[in-house]
């Protein structure tokens, strides 16, 4: 939904790809956008229900009600940005002061609502350095989008073929009609339901 960004899909390919963290010891830095009022099926709608009770944990309980307030607004408006910004100026501002920081503290990687998805899903942007040093990728899907409906709840998608990455190289195959392998990977990368659903 982000990529096409509404407009019309028809006659294009996408591709949806698969990455894996590699396990480190060191901490990683999220940064997010989303105390935003989300709605129910935002699977992280209850990422910041206890941001508060860290909000004051953080300022030790120092701050009184007015400033309090002014630092609640603030973080409304940030989050507004992220939604509400219409050609991202302002968004893409933020997120690159997060990720592009001169010092330790800069952000791994920035959450935020999907405006696309209508705030059903969540967006990732990724530093690059640490794509490069904790990420690999593991597999391609090349892909349709048929349709989307109103809501933007379900879409209907035609896979074309797929990749699997070996020692940094990617080999492609083409499906076919009964791909044990490609099944695999549909049921392993997206989930048992997705995988029914596709068969339908």
């Amino acid at each position: 939904m982000e990529v096409t960004g509404g407009k019309d899909f028809t006659s294009k390919q996408f591709c949806v790809s698969k990455w894996k963290i590699i396990k480190s010891d060191k901490k990683l830095f999220f940064e997010n956008y989303l105390r935003n009022k989300l709605p129910s099926d935002n699977p992280f709608r209850g990422l910041n229900f206890d941001l508060m009770q860290r909000f004051d944990e953080t300022f030790e309980q120092k701050l009184n009600t007015e400033k309090r307030q002014a630092i609640i607004k603030y973080f409304d408006f940030l989050d507004d940005c992220f939604i509400n910004d219409s050609n991202y100026s302002l968004s893409a501002a933020l997120a690159h002061r997060a990720i592009y920081r001169e010092h330790h503290m800069r952000t791994d990687i920035l959450m935020y609502p999907s405006k696309q998805s209508l705030l059903k899903g969540v967006n990732f942007a990724i530093n690059p350095n640490f794509a490069s040093n904790y990420l690999y990728i593991q597999r391609f899907y090349i892909v349709t989008i048929n349709s989307v409906e109103k809501d933007k709840s379900k879409f209907n998608i035609s896979f074309q073929n797929y990749g699997t990455v070996e020692k940094g190289l990617t080999y492609w195959k083409k499906i076919t009609k009964k791909d044990d392998v490609f099944e695999n990977y549909i049921i392993e990368d997206f989930g048992k339901s997705f995988y029914e659903n596709i068969l339908q």
